[in-house]
């Protein structure tokens, strides 16, 4: 497992993964899968990582 990043290096940063964005909106991880499946909430995903990254917006 990896290291938590900080809650300012979130912030800072441009994409944020799923446990990120529940921590920064205090959303259900099951509600933001959800949200994802139905194309409601679109990310990002490259071929060498897995890892679903979703963009910040101000």
């Amino acid at each position: 497992m990896s290291r938590q990043r900080t809650m300012e290096a979130i912030e800072n940063s441009e994409y944020v993964t799923i446990g990120e964005l529940v921590r920064l909106t205090g959303t259900r991880y099951s509600t933001l899968k959800y949200y994802t499946e139905e194309n409601m909430l679109p990310f990002e995903q490259t071929e060498a990582h897995l890892t679903r990254r979703y963009r910040r917006v101000e």
